[in-house]
């Protein structure tokens, strides 16, 4: 198989591939969590098994906890991150600083009171 398939599961393998990170280790519960026949799912097994994404005994791989990982740019919050450029950033700044100075000004007015 070549290595740039490897990546591209049908959404049956993705399920099956899920339920079984997910901790379900026979062909009857994968089935139930998945909501597909047996013999669909155990089809499912075995396309797993040849690209090398779970061993017989239905644990995952490395290479499957990869796939089942979303990518860094699909999180909503990232942190600081040098990936990103210095517009981004500014408006970050700009936005804790207006933030802090509002509840600075908040604080003020109710000690005030």
């Amino acid at each position: 198989m070549n290595p740039g398939k490897d990546e591209l599961l049908s959404e049956v393998e993705k399920t099956v591939l899920k339920a079984i990170i997910l901790g379900e280790k026979t062909i009857t519960g994968i089935s139930e969590r998945t909501g597909y026949p047996e013999l669909i799912v155990e089809k499912g097994l075995e396309l797993l098994i040849q690209r090398g994404l779970i061993h017989n005994s239905l644990i995952p791989t490395d290479k499957a906890f990869k796939l089942a990982l979303p990518p860094r740019k699909d999180y909503i919050f990232q942190g600081l991150s040098y990936h990103r450029n210095y517009r981004t950033l500014f408006i970050e700044i700009m936005l804790l600083i207006t933030f802090l100075a509002l509840i600075g000004v908040t604080l003020r007015y109710f000690n005030k009171m």
